[in-house]
């Protein structure tokens, strides 16, 4: 793992890990699992349920088009989760630096291997 990716899994461990209740829910960091335009994104392992979740989570220093963008693709999650092509949306929140992040459904790339043999 690329030390920025440890800098940025180290913020997100602080606050990702507590719901506003105070009830952990996500209990332990596996790997980052890539990067896009303005956002990272984590794999994490769920206690309860068991599950493996995706975090992902906006950078700091996000322009305002960057943020809108983020909280419509929330928005557009939670409003169409029930479709077959759209992730879970689990949870959505903002850390303690004032960074939004989503907890979605994970969903691992295919192994075209295995899918073409």
């Amino acid at each position: 793992m690329k030390a920025s990716c440890r800098v940025a899994w180290a913020a997100v461990s602080v606050s990702c890990c507590v719901t506003a209740t105070g009830l952990t829910w996500v209990t332990e960091f596996i790997r980052f699992l890539g990067a896009g335009g303005f956002a990272d994104v984590f794999l994490y392992r769920q206690d309860m349920p068991r599950r493996e979740v995706a975090v992902k989570v906006i950078r700091s220093g996000a322009s305002a088009a960057q943020k809108q963008k983020f909280q419509a693709e929330s928005d557009l999650m939670a409003k169409f989760g029930a479709h077959p092509a759209v992730l879970s949306l689990y949870a959505a929140g903002r850390l303690r630096d004032g960074r939004a992040y989503l907890t979605m459904e994970y969903c691992p790339p295919p192994h075209l291997g295995k899918r073409f043999s």
